[in-house]
């Protein structure tokens, strides 16, 4: 899958799930009852749960790894769920907190304060969405990258989403498209914010991920036979769980061996430690061969 492609699966899969987090929260509405807290609560924690799981996945998905996909998405499901908790019920304070200190009227805090206090949970939401592959991966950059995407995802479509529930004198409407625009939001900028900081892409050359291509953004890309690398090269006895790493510092992009035994091959000579890459180099790990180009 090219660069291309996947900053449209990005915003088709929010679309999704922007879709599905409707559809969950209709059924909350129809069938909950109790305090405007608990209301709340459900509504962050399954907003959360189902954003977290889609653009968890994203990268499994894009790659065509399914059991990589259900594990990330899963990940990314429980970080999403306590966002979602979390910004809620700081929305609630918040809301609470400024209605009493402007001595704010029920008309001003239904209409003004409570749609802006929502705004600042979806901000958060977003946040926690785009933080949480660069947790899970423990990639400090790409826990940048992903916020700050995230953050403007959520800050744009949550502002589309309380605008239709403002403006659309039809309920039903106004959440559904609400909804959707808020996962097309969470999904462009996602998608736009990973490939504006990236530095460059790995194509696979050989075996059964042969043409699958591989977004650099994190400060060290992983290889190996693990899923939880970020290159995972499975299905190749002779490579290691963690085999070999590019990593970025100072504009310039160095592979580093992490196996004793079968040292990667850098144009077809063995490395066993460390040397700097250039665009149109081959990089072999086990039978499979990765070539590292621009954007």
């Amino acid at each position: 899958m090219t660069v291309s492609i996947k900053r449209i699966l990005y915003i088709i899969l929010g679309g999704l799930a922007g879709l599905t987090s409707w559809g969950a929260q209709e059924l909350i509405l129809a069938n909950y009852s109790q305090s405007y807290l608990g209301l709340n609560l459900l509504f962050g924690v399954t907003t959360g749960m189902v954003f977290g799981f889609v653009f968890g996945g994203l990268d499994g998905i894009a790659i065509g790894e399914k059991k990589k996909a259900l594990l990330s998405g899963l990940v990314g499901l429980a970080m999403g769920a306590l966002g979602g908790a979390v910004s809620f019920l700081l929305a609630g304070v918040l809301m609470v907190a400024v209605s009493n200190g402007l001595n704010a009227g029920f008309t001003s805090t239904t209409t003004t304060i409570l749609p802006l206090s929502r705004i600042v949970a979806w901000t958060i939401i977003g946040l926690v969405l785009g933080a949480a592959e660069g947790l899970r991966s423990r990639s400090l950059r790409r826990v940048l990258v992903g916020g700050l995407g995230g953050m403007v995802g959520g800050l744009v479509g949550g502002s589309a989403l309380e605008g239709c529930l403002a403006w659309l004198s039809w309920a039903s409407l106004a959440r559904i498209l609400g909804f959707v625009l808020l996962g097309l939001s969470l999904g462009f900028f996602l998608g736009w914010f990973e490939v504006r900081f990236a530095y460059g892409r790995l194509r696979v050359l050989t075996g059964a991920l042969k043409n699958r291509e591989y977004l650099l953004s994190r400060k060290t890309t992983t290889l190996g036979s693990s899923w939880t690398c970020d290159v995972w090269l499975r299905g190749s006895p002779e490579v290691a769980q963690l085999h070999a790493g590019l990593v970025r510092r100072h504009l310039e992009t160095t592979l580093v061996n992490y196996s004793k035994e079968s040292p990667p091959l850098l144009n077809d000579d063995a490395l066993h430690e460390t040397k700097e890459l250039k665009y149109e180099d081959v990089i072999q790990v086990g039978s499979a061969k990765l070539l590292y180009l621009p954007l």
